[in-house]
């Protein structure tokens, strides 16, 4: 194969995925939102006598006790074991390292399920939590009620600190409806408490009032994005983002900014405002381990869609470390399926069937076994068409998609799964040679997110071409030319030159096809 066969290959990888809109952050995340503030300190270099008295004073003035009842949150390093005798020579040991995955705020963790990582052996208190194993560690999972937690191992120590989680009525008197009714209603609040800041009657920069604005602005911007009002959804998630930091927020900040990212990426198909939205909260995520497994694995589906293949196969390697380290089950699975499709797409198909395998036991809950379905047909069918027409299609990416379809009619699909599934199939079609079952699954799509209506539109010139009209072809890869070069999206861009070019060639217009084939491979080379 050439160089030029091999980069075009890699770009063919690259296109409508098994599944791109799982691990979307855009359901059912609560927002979390600080009401009450937590005094929190820091003493790390202290020594003797004058360690012990800062730590009773610190301990005091925070209320915590050595023996306090099981109820963490993230609160700070509050003193470190040292020598017995002030000693300028002696180095103190170090804190208990801890990294806790929970909903965050500035001031500590929310109540609600938590993750607790220690590198190396696990702590000795208290001898209630349950510690498994993991990579470079110890894991335990427990949920966080208000209170406080010393953890000790030997001398060393780690304060925990969790508040109470805050509630705004009106979004549990709604529940998890997501219908126009809904939509308004939070649109009508959020008018209201604006209305009432304004005229006086309620304190418009205060913790409460920021917390409720955000806790509305997120709810709407996922009611928004059911509905398919995906601007609209995509400006209301940003500030949502915007409210969350105001708020202290700072997981459910993350959250917010992933799912108006994941709009941008998969249904809007603005690259550009993608990359920017996932790096604006960049700063948070040191201290965010799951929420920064996710930000890493939709940083990968943009890689992917930007056939920037190597940097996704990276990315999504970190993403599944951190996912299997706090065990955030539909994470470890979205970025094994994921990783598949990437290394099948570098020409890496034993570990894509590793990576499927990897994905397995973690398919419970959600659409993920339909996730699972999808991905294999497309792993499937970038195989296929990686050999070229030497090897026959064969049934199985065709088997392995229609399971994926009847699995998300059994599921609470997300907009586009279906579409994306049926697009698929008409490529699989495609392959066997049969433009007839191609054009019916092409028919089946409409209404697919951006991304997939620019694959369907691209297999949909295919189909036209090769049933004789050329003409049609040609306008249908001219449309496909404009919207990936403002994506831009590459690997559409080089189908699409390519596309031109067969079909000037079918028209007789030899000398401008030349031209079409150059401009595709330009788009290699860039």
């Amino acid at each position: 194969m050439s160089p030029a066969a091999r980069r075009a290959h890699r770009l063919r990888g690259n296109g409508v995925r098994g599944n791109e809109t799982r691990g979307n952050g855009a359901r059912g995340h609560g927002v979390r939102a600080l009401t009450a503030r937590a005094l929190t300190g820091r003493a790390s270099r202290f020594h003797g006598s004058t360690a012990r008295a800062f730590i009773a004073r610190a301990l005091t003035a925070r209320g915590l006790t050595v023996r306090a009842p099981l109820a963490p949150v993230l609160a700070s390093v509050l003193f470190a074991a040292c020598a017995e005798e002030p000693d300028d020579a002696a180095e103190a040991p170090a804190p208990l390292e801890l990294e806790v995955d929970c909903t965050r705020t500035r001031e500590g963790c929310l109540a609600g399920a938590a993750t607790l990582f220690v590198p190396g052996a696990p702590p000795t208190s208290p001898d209630d939590l349950e510690w498994a194993p993991t990579a470079g560690g110890h894991r335990a999972q427990l949920e966080l009620v208000p209170g406080t937690l010393e953890l000790a191992r030997g001398e060393r120590r780690y304060a925990l600190r969790v508040l109470p989680a805050p509630t705004v009525p009106l979004l549990e008197e709604l529940g998890d409806a997501r219908t126009p009714a809904v939509r308004d209603r939070l649109r009508a609040a959020l008018g209201e408490d604006a209305a009432r800041a304004e005229d006086g009657e309620a304190p418009s920069r205060s913790s409460e009032a920021n917390a409720r604005r955000a806790a509305l602005l997120s709810r709407l911007g996922r009611v928004l994005l059911t509905l398919g009002e995906d601007e609209d959804a995509a400006r209301t998630l940003l500030a949502a983002r915007d409210a969350q930091r105001e708020a202290g927020a700072l997981t459910a900040a993350v959250h917010d900014a992933i799912a108006a990212g994941w709009v941008q990426q998969q249904r809007l198909w603005q690259l550009g405002d993608a990359r920017r939205t996932l790096a604006s909260v960049e700063e948070l995520l040191p201290e965010l381990p799951g929420a920064r497994a996710r930000v890493l694995y939709h940083r990968a589906m943009l890689a992917s869609r930007l056939s920037q293949l190597r940097d996704a196969d990276g990315l999504l390697r970190e993403a599944r470390a951190l996912a299997e380290r706090f065990r955030v089950i539909d994470l470890i699975a979205n970025a094994s399926l994921k990783h598949a499709e990437v290394l099948q797409a570098l020409g890496r198909p034993e570990a894509a069937t590793e990576a499927l395998r990897a994905a397995e036991p973690h398919l419970e809950g959600g659409c993920l076994r339909a996730h699972h379905a999808a991905a294999r047909g497309w792993v499937a069918l970038l195989a296929a068409e990686a050999s070229g027409g030497a090897a026959p299609v064969g049934r199985a990416p065709h088997a392995a998609l229609e399971e994926a379809l009847a699995a998300y009619a059994a599921c609470d699909a997300a907009p586009g799964d279906r579409e994306n599934v049926q697009v698929n199939l008409a490529l699989a079609a495609w392959l066997r040679g049969d433009l007839a079952a191609a054009g019916a699954h092409l028919e089946r799509a409409e209404g697919a997110t951006a991304e997939v209506r620019g694959w369907r539109q691209a297999l949909a010139a295919r189909v036209a071409l090769e049933g004789g009209d050329a003409a049609g072809a040609l306008a249908r890869f001219d449309a496909l030319a404009t919207r990936a070069r403002l994506a831009p999206a590459p690997p559409l861009q080089w189908r699409a030159a390519l596309g031109r070019g067969d079909a000037l060639r079918a028209l007789g217009r030899d000398a401008d096809a030349v031209e079409a084939y150059r401009a595709a491979e330009a788009v290699l080379d860039e």
